[in-house]
C-alpha cells in the first residue's frame, strides 16, 4: 500500500489541527497521523492486521515476531508481511534485532471540503 497525500487528506489533516489547538490534552503527545479514504481504511486495517496492532501496543515494548506469531496463532510468514505494510505507513518499526512495535496513531477519515463564494454586493456611499 502507497500512502499518498490529496487535497482531501490535506483538509483532514488541517481539520485535526484545527482540533488539536483547540484541545491539545486531549490528543496524545507523540503518533502517526493518517488520513484515509473509506476504501484504504477498509484495505489497511482487516481484523488481522488490528489484532497485531493492538497486541504490539499491549506489549508496549519491541517484540520478536516469532513471539508476536504464537501469540495471535499464525505464521510467521503472515505476521511479518503484515508487519511491512504495516511498516509502509509508520504504524510499525522494527529495531535491528528485527523486534517490532506498534506506534500509536490517530486515523482520520477524508474530508471533502466545498467552497463557495457568497455573492459580492457594491457599497455605494451616499
Amino acid at each position: 500500500m502507497t500512502y499518498k497525500i490529496n487535497e482531501t487528506k490535506w483538509n483532514s489533516i488541517l481539520w485535526f489541527f484545527d482540533r488539536l489547538w483547540e484541545d491539545a490534552d486531549a490528543f496524545p503527545d507523540q503518533g502517526v497521523l493518517l488520513a484515509l479514504s473509506e476504501e484504504e481504511a477498509k484495505e489497511l486495517f482487516c481484523e488481522d492486521r488490528i489484532l497485531l496492532l493492538q497486541t504490539l501496543l499491549k506489549y508496549g515494548k519491541l517484540t520478536p515476531v516469532s513471539t508476536i506469531a504464537k501469540k495471535l496463532a499464525r505464521r510467521t510468514e503472515a505476521v511479518l508481511q503484515d508487519l511491512e505494510l504495516l511498516q509502509m505507513v509508520s504504524l510499525t518499526e522494527k529495531d535491528e534485532k528485527g523486534h517490532w512495535r506498534a506506534n500509536e496513531a490517530i486515523v482520520l477519515p477524508e474530508i471533502e471540503l466545498k467552497m463557495r463564494r457568497l455573492g459580492q454586493k457594491e457599497l455605494i456611499a451616499r
